[in-house]
């Protein structure tokens, strides 16, 4: 009886034990106003049994400079100064809902301080985003029918892009963001239960055995 408990307990350690996970990260890039996409590596199955999946955007932050330019003989004042972010999954076949965060109007801290700052007639100004702006990217849990697109060999792809909005009063304006964006990050965290290793197994199967013999 004492070596049947003894089996027992460490049967039950065994059980506690049984789920893993892990992260796999996409490369650190910066997303501009065209989506572009972030590979992550897809679950191996060589590990075990995948139970869960979790998709976050570890790393959003601006970064980067607008240029804004006055063309005309006038002023050029900016009243407002935003930027929205776009996370989605490629194709839609990834069980990923998509999400969209804005730092709204009056929202993106700029050196110079933009709403302080008027162009003159011929003259461009170049905003230099502060650092240290991030979106707030909430995590997402994969349903179980979309848990064959994230094992296997190869990647699951995620489109990130980032628009930055100004606005003006005063003359007319051109706006270029092509040197502006959000250094981006995608990971997503595997939940699985690990294939047994050889001693477990082994014991569990004398644990049984020696259950049946006492049941006997």
């Amino acid at each position: 009886m004492k070596t049947t408990l003894s089996l027992l307990v460490a049967l039950s350690s065994l059980q506690i034990a049984s789920a893993a996970s892990y992260t796999n990260y996409s490369s650190i890039a910066v997303a501009g106003a065209s989506y572009s996409g972030y590979n992550v590596a897809k679950f191996d199955t060589a590990l075990g049994t995948l139970t869960g999946v979790q998709v976050t955007v570890p790393i959003s932050e601006l970064q980067g400079s607008v240029t804004v330019t006055n063309p005309t003989v006038g002023t050029v004042s900016v009243n407002n100064f935003d930027s929205t972010y776009y996370v989605y999954g490629s194709s839609g076949s990834l069980g990923y809902t998509g999400q969209v965060i804005g730092i709204g109007f009056t929202g993106v801290a700029t050196s110079p301080d933009w709403n302080t700052t008027t162009i003159a007639g011929s003259a461009s100004q170049p905003f230099s985003i502060t650092a240290g702006q991030s979106y707030t990217v909430g995590a997402e849990t994969i349903a179980g029918t979309y848990f064959s697109a994230y094992q296997g060999s190869g990647n699951v792809t995620f489109e990130l892009k980032n628009n930055f909005s100004v606005t003006t009063t005063g003359a007319s304006y051109t706006v270029d963001t092509s040197a502006a964006g959000a250094n981006s990050q995608v990971a997503v965290t595997y939940t699985y239960t690990p294939i047994p290793e050889p001693a477990a197994a082994l014991l569990g199967s004398i644990g049984m055995i020696l259950l049946f013999r006492r049941r006997r």
